[in-house]
């Protein structure tokens, strides 16, 4: 099997996995809110099932949950680069997936202004948590001049 082949069925295998972690969470809503009915408990087991399977495939037997959870110093450069990226587009994609979820649930409880602040706050939080851990963690911080550009 070539490379590309790999990556497309890689990628397909992801597509699959996501699709029926998707069904669950809505099979879950459904069921909560208009009862769990045969076809509905079906489905949302199917899923769980669906999820499971691919997921070995997918990041086990591939070596992708070894690279991504590896520590970095056992990693080469470029593993490490690939990681930096993976976790910085993950960061931001589950940030987004976490507050468009909690938005949808925001209005199908209209009047919850708790939930709103909530969101808002989660908001706030996603977009500076990572400039926080830096303040926390960074023992240098270039400042950038009058023009924005950094020394």
């Amino acid at each position: 099997m070539n490379k590309s082949d790999s990556m497309s069925k890689r990628r397909w295998g992801v597509v699959v996995n996501y699709i029926f972690l998707l069904l669950i969470l809505i099979l879950s809503m459904e069921g909560y809110l208009f009862g769990w009915s045969i076809v509905t408990k079906i489905g949302f087991w199917l899923s769980i099932i669906i999820v499971i399977a691919t997921f070995f495939p997918v990041h086990v037997q591939t070596g992708l949950w070894r690279l991504a959870h590896a520590r970095a110093d056992v990693l080469d450069e470029r593993e490490i680069q690939q990681n930096l990226g993976s976790l910085r587009h993950a960061y931001v994609a589950f940030s987004i997936i976490c507050l468009l979820i909690f938005l949808a649930l925001v209005f199908f409880q209209p009047g919850q202004i708790q939930s709103l602040v909530i969101f808002w706050v989660l908001l706030y939080l996603a977009h500076t948590l990572p400039s926080s851990i830096l303040a926390w963690t960074a023992t240098r911080v270039a400042i950038p001049d009058e023009q924005g550009s950094l020394p």
